[in-house]
């Protein structure tokens, strides 16, 4: 048997450590406040919406003024009314949420991890929402167990049961919460199944399981109870392929995967399993003075870390106490993916990652490094940044970031998907027309037709932003007959569009650089120059560090916002 274990890869928890209200209703309809101009609503709209039975119940006054309070589809339809002077989405307000659990005040990481203004946006979980914990076991007995739950047991009767760590680590994420006695546990609704398949091993001094099982645990967590987050505190150095084929087994499915870092303590550790895998969240440790825990691996599986020393959760035989370890800074990465998940539940795995990355406190060296990964895990920054219709791959303070949010909300440009904008990638030559034709204001839907190119069919979704760049002198195409809609667009030929652009709208540019050169300057096609200057003159393209303008160089979308947003200020738009 000995032998069978360490062929499939001997893996060890991470057990250097000492012991010591109904979730929000997603589906709440967003109402919206309109004001008219004059104060009062006319008698027009009025009419209108009386047929429609809107006004009655939507009608407000303050006794001076009167507003309308609507959905969405009538705000729609009053969106060009001549007599609205605003329609505004309403906020929304939360109740501030302290929970009435015995010891939430001695669990120092929910307030370091701001877990309960997090709690304030009203996500806790929900009832479809399946955490696994993949661990040694969970106490059943315990009189807080709140979420937990037992799942499949792997365990023959000849080993050694250990339930403290599966305990403890189930707990932080499942523990009862709000219910009067014991501690907090992240999530308050949902289920957090407890998957058994490490045992204490004497030989080993320490609790393990091989990795043929836990692949069949984690296979087990997808297929039999459907796990929308798997959380793993354990570590292997062996890079098993049946462990490895099981992780991305997950990662096909959807699964957000957490895994602790390992307890090596020292930089440059040997990497630990899955950890390191490509799509797990790799977990370090930090203490309660947010200095990194002298136990926690500093290497290239760190991606963020998260309260590890001597955190405060469930102990078997009806207790509590603290511990230490990455193994117990995962479950609050894990719980936090479920909070992120009774938001929406169609958050992917991917953006949930890259939301986590975003919004955590960098510590340590400025960016990421291998002690701290992106930085400590921050609730309330998360959940703030994934709610207000962040994208998740738009850093925050970047210099593009204020160009992207304008244009995307005054639908100049789109999103790749809800919250990813994709802003690294190049942008095609019909997506730029179709920015600059947004950009204008004019009347787009007349240009719906047959276009002068063959390589623009009429069912196309550009048609009608191509027809209109070619009728306006915007642009003529890569030969008299193609304009080549799929086609990267380059500097030069974004110059070009847009200095006609601005002769077409009648714009007259401010030269603050009048003699701005190149080095690559000779490589600027003719066709371009005189456009390129007049961009670069005006400060409306800039080159690169290097002193060149790379004509040539493919325009990626961060790019393509910041001179539609440049455009917007100098038209008055």
């Amino acid at each position: 048997m000995k032998k069978t274990l360490l062929a499939c890869g001997l893996v060890l928890l991470m057990l250097f450590c000492s012991f010591g209200v109904m979730a929000a209703d997603t589906d709440s309809e967003t109402r919206y406040v309109v004001t008219f101009k004059d104060g009062q609503i006319p008698s027009s709209s009025q009419s209108r919406l009386s047929a429609e039975g809107e006004l009655d119940e939507a009608l407000r006054s303050d006794g001076e003024e009167s507003w309308l309070v609507v959905d969405k589809e009538t705000a729609d339809a009053l969106a060009n009314d001549p007599n609205v002077e605003s329609i505004e989405e309403t906020g929304v307000s939360y109740l501030s949420y302290t929970p009435n659990d015995t010891y939430f005040g001695r669990q120092y990481a929910l307030s370091m991890l701001n877990a309960s203004t997090a709690w304030d946006y009203g996500y806790m979980g929900s009832s479809d929402l399946n955490v696994v914990v993949i661990d040694s076991g969970f106490d059943f007995n315990h009189e807080d167990k709140g979420l937990v739950k037992k799942g499949t047991d792997y365990l023959t009767g000849n080993q050694t049961i250990d339930l403290s760590h599966g305990t403890f680590c189930a707990g932080i994420i499942g523990a009862g919460l709000n219910n009067g006695i014991g501690m907090s546990g992240v999530l308050q609704y949902g289920n957090v199944y407890m998957i058994r398949c490490f045992y204490y091993d004497a030989q080993e001094n320490g609790t393990v399981s091989d990795n043929y099982t836990i692949s069949r645990a984690i296979r087990a967590a997808v297929d039999s109870y459907d796990a929308d987050v798997i959380s793993m505190s354990f570590g292997s150095k062996a890079d098993d392929s049946v462990l490895r084929e099981a992780i991305n087994y997950a990662r096909s499915k959807g699964v957000i995967l957490v895994a602790a870092s390992g307890n090596q303590g020292t930089a440059g550790s040997p990497l630990e399993y899955p950890a390191a895998y490509n799509g797990v969240i790799g977990v370090g440790s930090v203490d309660e003075d947010y200095g990194i825990s002298y136990f926690s691996t500093r290497n290239s599986s760190v991606d963020v870390v998260a309260p590890g020393g001597s955190v405060f959760s469930l102990m078997t035989n009806n207790r509590y106490g603290t511990g230490s370890g990455t193994s117990y800074a995962t479950p609050y990465v894990a719980a936090l993916a479920g909070m992120a998940l009774s938001y929406d539940s169609n958050l992917s795995a991917s953006e949930f990652e890259q939301f986590l990355k975003k919004t955590s406190t960098d510590l340590g060296t400025t960016g990421y490094d291998y002690t701290y990964g992106s930085g400590l895990i921050n609730y309330e920054a998360f959940m703030s940044d994934l709610t207000s219709g962040s994208f998740c791959d738009v850093p925050s303070d970047c210099w593009y970031e204020s160009a992207v949010y304008e244009m995307s909300e005054a639908k100049i440009v789109e999103g790749r998907s809800r919250y990813i904008f994709d802003p690294e990638n190049t942008t095609t030559r019909a997506e730029f027309v179709t920015m600059l034709a947004r950009l204008s204001g004019d009347n787009i839907d007349q240009y719906n037709g047959t276009s002068h190119f063959t390589d623009v069919s009429s069912g196309s979704w550009f048609n009608k932003y191509i027809n209109w760049a070619y009728e306006e002198g915007i642009v003529m195409g890569i030969t008299e007959n193609t304009f080549a809609p799929d086609a990267k667009i380059n500097r030069a030929q974004m110059s070009t569009m847009m200095a006609r652009y601005l002769d077409v709208k009648g714009i007259d540019l401010t030269v603050t650089d009048p003699d701005i050169t190149f080095g690559d300057q000779s490589s600027i096609p003719d066709w371009a120059m005189e456009s390129v200057m007049e961009m670069a003159q005006a400060g409306m393209l800039k080159g690169f560090d290097d002193g060149t303008f790379g004509p040539e160089r493919n325009a990626r979308r961060c790019e393509a916002v910041t001179i539609l947003s440049r455009l917007t200020e100098v038209s008055g738009s």
